[in-house]
């Protein structure tokens, strides 16, 4: 719970004027039992998130939203997540895809805010 509220302080103080949620949701999920957990939790998170994101920038770039660019990113976002074996975070892929697809200038601040949540849950 710590963990959360830092992380909406440190997101709210870098982003003013904006309603910063993933920080505090990236703490919460990457603080796990052990030191080694949460430090793969974390590395985990950062690369499902950058890796959703990735996919969605490039496809909104070049056709947008519509019904078939948002499966195309889907079934994409799951074959990455497979390939990088992201095991317990692969549903993050299609759902930060998804997220940016339908709002690509928020691909910055949704990178930026999950890091900040991964380094507040490890540290």
């Amino acid at each position: 719970m710590g963990a959360a509220v830092v992380a909406y302080l440190v997101s709210s103080a870098l982003f003013p004027g904006t309603q910063p949620l993933t920080g505090p949701l990236t703490a919460l999920l990457v603080v796990q039992a052990t030191l080694f957990s949460t430090l793969r939790m974390g590395v985990l998170r950062v690369a499902s998130v950058v890796s959703g994101v990735l996919v969605a920038v490039f496809v909104s770039d070049v056709v947008g939203l519509s019904w078939w660019s948002l499966g195309a990113v889907t079934g994409a976002a799951l074959a990455i997540g497979q390939l990088l074996r992201l095991r317990e975070q692969l549903l993050e892929v299609p759902i930060s895809a998804m997220l940016i697809l339908g709002i690509p200038a928020a691909a910055t601040a949704r990178v930026a805010e999950t890091l900040i949540g991964a380094g507040v849950g490890v540290s």
